[in-house]
């Protein structure tokens, strides 16, 4: 899995399923979504979870999980915070901390751009979004990560502003080697990450 979904999505998952499964060691392994398709193409990994590249490989069966889009982060007080509307113009204003080329739909993020003739001023990328966090609480620039990734009670030192009205819809996917044969304890894991999904898409927007 990315950072992201190690991080932020993955670990209510995998208490109900070490509660249901405790001989099972699961070990979960990080790496670029490009990384990831190639581990569970070499059937080096069982699953695969992340945004880009699992729909694109034809060996691999991709489910669609969970949507999710985009907010800014910023220290308390940080005048974007006030602003009546947030564009993607006034995005530009400042300078930006956001996930590098790859991850977290970083491509649809510079597209979005893109079309309107604009080019924000990212002055440090990162594939974690916890060091995204850290930077912009060090004062370097505003973030734009994954809006599942703002925590309230952790966060509470940054303000956040919801972007779904600026950038679209993200899907993350879960994947596997088509052919492959899964065990009970494998099929479980898919259904648990899939009930997670379906709280996630029915989460406050």
């Amino acid at each position: 899995a990315t950072h992201t979904q190690a991080r932020y999505v993955l670990p209510p998952v995998m208490r109900r399923f070490t509660a249901e499964f405790p001989a099972v060691e699961v070990q979960i392994h990080q790496g670029t979504p490009g990384q990831l398709v190639e581990l569970v193409v070499r059937d080096a990994v069982d699953l695969a979870i992340c945004t880009e590249a699992l729909g694109n490989e034809p060996a691999l069966e991709a489910i669609h999980c969970y949507r999710w889009n985009r907010c800014v982060i910023a220290p308390l007080g940080h005048p974007l915070l006030a602003a009546p509307a947030i564009t993607l113009e006034g995005l530009c204003e400042y300078p930006v901390i956001t996930y590098v080329f790859g991850f977290t739909g970083r491509g649809n993020f510079s597209t979005a751009f893109a079309r309107q003739g604009l080019r924000p001023r990212v002055v440090l990328s990162a594939a974690d979004t916890d060091v995204i966090k850290t930077y912009v609480r060090e004062g370097m620039g505003i973030g734009i990560i994954a809006d599942l990734a703002y925590e309230s009670n952790l966060d509470a030192d940054l303000g956040r502003r919801d972007l779904s009205h600026l950038f679209p819809w993200e899907v993350t996917k879960l994947a596997f080697l088509r052919d492959r044969y899964l065990r009970g304890f494998q099929r479980r894991f898919i259904d648990l990450f899939q009930e997670a999904s379906a709280q996630l898409n029915r989460r406050p927007r």
